[in-house]
Formats: structure tokens, sequence, C-alpha cells
């Protein structure tokens, strides 16, 4: 069986509106080597951009079990607290989400939608 051995580069830059990008460049030994080049940008979460996607990722994330969460709810929270996580986009800050990271304190949102989440 062939091993595959690759090699992955990558540069993160930084932009005049405070997000930043990363290029990752991935070559691999296989028989078709290609280059893909991506450019991420990092941003701040944001009500008026980011709220359609981030209730999106979350039904998928929660799957079968969204139906009986409150994911507006989740959602409205995330966005509520804009300065603690992160949202992953390409073609800037209009463009696709592919990601976001957030945190939510357990303790002082128990009574609300992080408690439906602790509970299934």
């Amino acid at each position: 069986m062939e091993s595959e051995k690759g090699r992955e580069d990558h540069s993160v830059h930084s932009g005049d509106d405070g997000s930043s990008s990363t290029s990752f460049s991935v070559e691999s030994q296989v028989s078709d080597t290609s280059d893909a080049n991506v450019d991420f940008e990092f941003f701040d979460p944001s009500p008026e951009n980011d709220y359609h996607a981030i209730r999106d990722l979350l039904n998928q994330l929660f799957e079968r079990d969204s139906s009986r969460l409150d994911v507006k709810g989740l959602t409205d929270l995330i966005l509520c607290q804009p300065l603690v996580g992160t949202v992953v986009k390409t073609d800037g800050l209009q463009g696709d989400m592919w990601a976001f990271m957030s945190v939510l304190n357990v303790q002082e949102h128990k009574v609300t939608v992080i408690g439906e989440i602790t509970q299934t």
C-alpha cells in the first residue's frame, strides 16, 4: 500500500480592516499532485452578516436534535457577544462562512437554550 506523504504550507496576513487571512497550499506525492490555494479570513461575529450562516451551521451540527432545540435562540446568544468568537470566511466580510467558533458560559446561560442542550 502506497503511503501518502505531503507538504502543507501556510501564511497569515493581517488586513487594514482588522481581518486576517490565511493561505494554505497542500502538495501530495500521489500521482495527482495539485495545489489548493484558499484565502481564509477571520472576523468577529456580526448579526447583520452572519445570523443565517451560523443558524444553518448549528442545524447541521445538531442534525436530528435541531428540531427539539432552540437553534434560533442559540444563534442569538452567540451573536450577542461579538467579541467572543470568530467566523471563518472566504471573499471578505460578505463572503461565505466556512466555520465559526464561540464560547458560552454554561453556568451563566443555564436557564436559556444551554439548559436544553445539557439536558439532551
